[in-house]
């Protein structure tokens, strides 16, 4: 079972690369469109939606993960839409360094 500072760090890994950042949809593929953060097809992915990927369905933990990201940014949503990839990883690692589990 991966801890919520896994799954952060896990998020921001995989958001890091050039390309790889959403906004607006927690994952798009690779024509755009918004696809399910799981789906084989999703090459990019919001904030919410990274971790949801690296969650992969244990619930405790993305809550977990969501609710500590938003203490350190606010609305995760809004920050995500309205900040630079770099500054959404950023955050994500911060988040990661809050939680012990």
């Amino acid at each position: 079972m991966k801890t919520a500072k896994q799954v952060l760090l896990e998020a921001a890994n995989l958001i890091e690369p050039e390309g790889r950042h959403s906004k607006e949809f927690y994952a798009r593929d690779a024509d755009g469109l918004s696809v399910d953060p799981k789906s084989s097809e999703a090459c990019c992915w919001c904030a919410f939606g990274a971790i949801d990927m690296a969650a992969q369905g244990q619930l405790d933990v993305l809550f977990s993960a969501e609710d500590t990201l938003a203490r350190v940014c606010g609305d995760v949503a809004e920050f995500n839409d309205t900040h630079t990839q770099a500054q959404v990883v950023a955050k994500l690692r911060e988040a990661a360094e809050l939680v012990n589990f």
